[in-house]
């Protein structure tokens, strides 16, 4: 078990990867992927023989998601229906990225291949277009608070702006002031909205009750502090 400071995505070619990221643990397989978050507890288990796996580090200074203000989710079972029609576009980028690097593999003794291995100077710059769209891709939909507003297949908030951005001043209350008693009133007072409305908001946008989302919040919370 063990953490980075700079993020990381994880791409199973073959065989099954096991992950363990924080308390929660997923299963990897063929053609599949997962990223993990800057300073996020993990651990990775192959019980195949046969299990291949790619993993790309992002160094920090080319991208720093605590600077953005950016949390990946790791399951990939809710990429392919968040991503959309941009999925088929995620995976080909990800594949042509570990294309560069095969190529330098391929270029090294066939016995003592060199790690990490990176591009060469003549494709330098192609490699960051591709990073940096993969990443455009990632930002715009594997990010924690885009699954609050989108990862539920009733959700009546996808073509109400208002209402999302409602909810995105609750969620921001919340996680201003989790350490403090809060009550639906203080809620309602911040965002000058009945505190009913509110109920059936938090829980129609993103699944849990009011005191739900509250506990979720600051259970979040503790294990960053517990982490750091």
């Amino acid at each position: 078990i063990h953490s980075h400071l700079h993020m990381e995505l994880i791409y199973v070619m073959e065989g099954d990867l096991h992950i363990k990221v924080g308390v929660s643990d997923y299963v990897l397989h063929e053609g599949q992927f997962t990223i993990i978050n800057p300073f996020e507890l993990h651990a990775l288990y192959a019980e195949e023989k046969s299990n291949k796996t790619c993993i790309l580090e992002i160094n920090e200074k080319f991208y720093n998601p605590a600077e953005e203000g950016t949390v990946f989710v790791s399951a990939y079972d809710l990429y392919k229906d968040a991503a959309g029609k941009d999925f088929a576009k995620i995976l080909g980028t990800i594949e042509r990225i570990f294309a560069l690097y095969f190529t330098q593999i391929i270029k090294q003794p066939l016995n003592d291949p060199i790690f990490p291995i990176g591009t060469c100077d003549e494709n330098a710059e192609y490699e960051k277009i591709l990073l940096r769209s993969f990443i455009n891709y990632i930002e715009l939909h594997f990010t924690h608070e885009y699954f609050l507003l989108n990862s539920h297949r009733e959700n009546t908030l996808r073509d109400n702006t208002i209402q999302a951005n409602r909810l995105k001043t609750i969620l921001l209350y919340f996680y201003e002031h989790y350490p403090q008693k809060i009550q639906l009133q203080d809620v309602a007072d911040f965002t000058f909205v009945n505190r009913y409305h509110i109920s059936h908001l938090v829980k129609s946008g993103i699944g849990l009750t009011f005191s739900e989302l509250l506990q979720y919040i600051r259970i979040e919370k503790a294990e960053v502090y517990l982490l750091g």
